[in-house]
């Protein structure tokens, strides 16, 4: 909550509208991680699609294939709204903090997606409703 949002069109920036906003605040949305991925995504089906994608997008970005605990780097093929994308994830440790660096090749990224489900209100957080 109280988060502000702004949207773009053409270079002109604006604050999105209050009744906006309000939806985006009070939306609901469930999801399932499995091994640093999320794979499910859930939102009622009377929300709207916008407002669903943008938070798709968001829980996108929080994905981390973690599977090195100490220093090392990881280079995988990585499914999200994007599409399918090569991702190199570097970690390292200091005081018992361990630092990860996601780094995303957009150039890669194809837009084969697997959708995981057809309901309407369960849908696949790999790409638009």
């Amino acid at each position: 909550k109280n988060v502000d949002i702004s949207e773009t069109q053409d270079e002109d920036e604006s604050t999105v509208s209050t009744p906006a906003k309000q939806e985006l605040e009070n939306l609901v949305v469930r999801f399932r991680w499995a091994d640093g991925f999320v794979v499910v995504v859930e939102a009622d089906a009377s929300a709207n699609i916008d407002h669903v994608n943008f938070v798709k997008g968001i829980i996108s970005a929080l994905q981390v294939y973690s599977a090195v605990p100490t220093d090392g780097e990881n280079i995988v093929r990585e499914e999200d709204v994007l599409g399918v994308c090569t991702t190199r994830y570097k970690y390292s440790q200091k005081d018992g903090v361990t630092k990860i660096t996601k780094n995303k090749d957009l150039s890669t990224c194809s837009k084969d997606k697997l959708h995981l489900s057809s309901s309407p209100v369960l849908t696949s957080l790999l790409g638009p409703l």
